[in-house]
C-alpha cells in the first residue's frame, strides 16, 4: 500500500504549507497511513493525520500499489498511442529511398548536390509539385545505426 501523499514529516509540511517545524503530533515519515492489512480494496479509504498544527494535509486516499502502477501503465500507453497518431498525421518531409546498386545511389546524390547552378536534377511531371529542386539528398547511415 502506498499513500497518495508522501507522509514524510518535515518534507510533507514544507510542501503543503511551508511549515518547517517538527512537532510531536506529526506523522513520522515511515508510518503508513493505514496499518498493515490484507490487500483488500482500500483504494477509496482515507485517514486524516496531522502533519503539523497549522494544516491538516494528509487527507488523501490510500491506494493499492499494484492497481496504482497498473493504471499508470494504462494511462501512459494511451498517451503514447495518442502521440503516435499525432506524429503520423504531421508530415516531416523526409523520405527513405533504396536503390538496387551503389551506382544508382551515386547518380541521384550527384544530381542533387548543392552546385545546382551548373546542372539541374532530372525533372518529372511531379518535380514542380514536389519542389524537388529544393531537396537535400545524402547517403543513408549504415543499417546497424538505424532504429527500425
Amino acid at each position: 500500500m502506498i499513500p497518495v501523499c508522501c507522509g514524510a514529516v518535515t518534507l510533507k509540511c514544507r510542501m503543503c504549507c511551508g511549515c518547517m517545524e517538527q512537532i510531536p503530533e506529526c506523522v513520522p515519515g515511515t508510518t503508513p497511513i493505514l496499518p498493515n492489512s490484507s490487500d483488500t480494496d482500500v483504494a477509496t479509504q482515507s485517514k486524516k493525520t496531522k502533519c503539523c498544527p497549522c494544516r491538516t494535509c494528509c487527507d488523501q486516499p490510500v491506494v493499492n500499489a499494484l492497481s496504482f502502477y497498473s493504471n499508470s501503465i494504462i494511462e501512459l500507453a494511451q498517451q503514447i498511442q495518442s502521440e503516435r497518431q499525432k506524429a503520423l498525421q504531421t508530415p516531416i518531409g523526409i523520405a527513405f529511398v533504396t536503390f538496387d546498386t551503389v551506382m544508382q545511389a551515386r547518380r541521384v546524390r550527384r544530381d542533387y548536390q548543392p552546385a545546382r547552378c551548373v546542372r539541374k536534377p532530372h525533372a518529372s511531371v511531379f518535380s514542380e509539385r514536389l519542389r524537388s529542386d529544393s531537396w537535400t539528398v545524402d547517403y543513408a547511415p549504415t543499417p546497424n545505426t538505424l532504429i527500425w
